[in-house]
């Protein structure tokens, strides 16, 4: 089945003048192309139909979606995301979830216990400073005693 709709001089010269990317333009057919008309609101095919259709990479795809929107061509009401939880509730990970997030299974205690080791290094490195100025501070005064006796 073959669909057809008009496609005004004045649109055309109104649409060439926002000067659309690439992704602009494909999205733009496709969703004219799903809705020609504007006389209701039309379900969106999964996103990742749409991303193989236009041949979009989801960042282009949302970059799209929201300049057309902010031209005023097209209206996207959101009804809702789908999300995936990437920890377990037993803890352990999903393998796509970085290793170094382990660690932060019991991260109260973890980080407390890191944190007064962390708070000790500092005071030790603190202390050993202020001794080492003192030894710089001595050995510079005696070399300026000596200097000025010669």
């Amino acid at each position: 089945m073959t669909q057809f709709f008009k496609f005004f001089l004045e649109s055309h010269k109104t649409l060439v003048s926002y000067k659309f990317t690439a992704a602009e333009w494909r999205l733009y057919l496709y969703l004219s192309a799903l809705d020609p008309f504007g006389d209701e609101y039309v379900e969106l095919p999964n996103t990742q139909t749409i991303l193989s259709e236009c041949e979009l990479k989801k960042s282009n795809f949302y970059i799209a979606m929201a300049r057309l929107q902010e031209l005023n061509l097209f209206d996207f009401q959101d009804k809702g995301f789908h999300y995936r939880n990437l920890q377990m509730d037993d803890g352990t990970k999903l393998e796509s979830s970085p290793k170094s997030w382990k660690r932060f299974k019991n991260s109260g205690r973890e980080i407390g216990i890191e944190s007064k080791i962390l708070e000790s290094e500092s005071k030790k490195l603190e202390s050993e400073s202020k001794i080492l100025e003192k030894t710089i501070y001595t050995e510079d005064q005696t070399s300026q005693t000596s200097s000025a006796r010669e």
